[in-house]
């Protein structure tokens, strides 16, 4: 997986805050089906610095990944 940041106000180069294979245990799915993922990634204003990152989606959100891949 990559994850990169960029300004979001005006045009920049963006940043890589992670870029590497996901684990299982990285991944939680709770009783809703909502799928999070949690990850160490880079800081992007101290060096050698990091922050954990998570995102969720909901089922509804998975679903519509799958879409847009099968129809890809």
């Amino acid at each position: 997986m990559k994850m990169t940041v960029q300004p979001g106000k005006r045009p920049g180069l963006p940043k890589a805050l992670f870029a590497g294979e996901l684990q299982l245990s990285d991944i939680e799915v709770n009783e809703a089906d909502a799928v999070t993922v949690t990850f160490i990634g880079d800081d992007i204003y101290t060096p050698r610095a990091t922050q954990r990152f998570s995102i969720t989606f909901s089922k509804h959100e998975i679903q519509m990944i799958v879409k847009a891949m099968v129809l890809d």
